[in-house]
């Protein structure tokens, strides 16, 4: 089983996400079309050079024997591509997410660090710690926490303690 997301630039940012099933990953392109067209109704414009692909495909021996499709056109195909903040990879696990996110708490405890230093109250510095480190850590908490494996989760709870 696979399925596969188109994200569509049509301003500054990914604003369009097409999802067509397995079943009838021909008519991406036809769908595609069609965003096209409402986009120039729209006064807008189709960026392919800033639109992604990405399939998803099962885990294991299903996942391992999927014939995938063409390229679309002239649209990229990714193995991640980041939605609403968070990391989405075509496996549907957090592995990505989860390293980024840790990546990123480990350079704002570094700036705690140095602010501690430069002698900032440690009130402040848990406020901020509250602020920036926790907050990253559970933002889409509900979203990917199914899809953490024991490895990711290991990481995160050796992270916070």
């Amino acid at each position: 089983m696979c399925f596969g997301t188109v994200s569509v630039e049509l301003s500054s940012s990914y604003d369009t996400y097409l999802v067509v099933p397995a079943s009838n990953w021909t008519s991406r392109l036809l769908e595609i079309d069609h965003i096209e067209t409402w986009a120039a109704e729209n006064n807008l414009m189709l960026n392919h050079s800033k639109s992604k692909e990405i399939i998803f495909t099962a885990q294991g021996k299903r996942g391992k024997s999927v014939q995938l499709p063409s390229p679309c056109l002239d649209i990229e195909r990714v193995s991640s591509l980041r939605v609403l903040g968070m990391i989405v990879n075509n496996q549907l696990t957090a592995t990505d997410h989860m390293s980024n996110i840790l990546a990123s708490c480990n350079g704002l405890l570094y700036a705690l660090r140095i602010w501690c230093s430069h002698g900032i109250p440690y009130t402040s510095l848990h406020d901020i710690f509250r602020a920036t480190v926790i907050a990253k850590l559970t933002y889409c908490t509900p979203s990917w926490s199914g899809a953490c494996s024991a490895a990711d989760r290991a990481k995160l709870e050796s992270f916070v303690s």
